[in-house]
């Protein structure tokens, strides 16, 4: 899943859905086969702690969604004060 996708979803989905992926996880290294199954294997787990975070984060209300940022439009005003002082 990708991050934005985990995000979006509420602290009791993020649950189930870790949950869900945890047994798995417990099925892939059961019938490890391999390197076919290792990829596998890695990308649940990270996936996992990708959840547990953000769960976590929503928890304690760290996460806050960031405003669209404007072209850097300071930078020309920073060249041209630059520019004065070495004067």
């Amino acid at each position: 899943m990708k991050l934005r996708e985990i995000r979006e979803l509420s602290a009791a989905d993020l649950g189930k859905k870790s949950a869900e992926l945890m047994r798995e996880l417990g099925m892939e290294k059961g019938s490890a086969q391999g390197a076919k199954s290792s990829g596998k294997i890695r990308n649940l787990r990270r996936t996992i702690a990708k959840m547990l975070c953000i769960k976590r984060e929503k928890e304690l209300g760290i996460h806050q969604p960031k405003a669209p940022e404007k072209a850097k439009a300071g930078a020309p005003a920073e060249s041209a004060s630059k520019s004065s002082k070495k004067k």
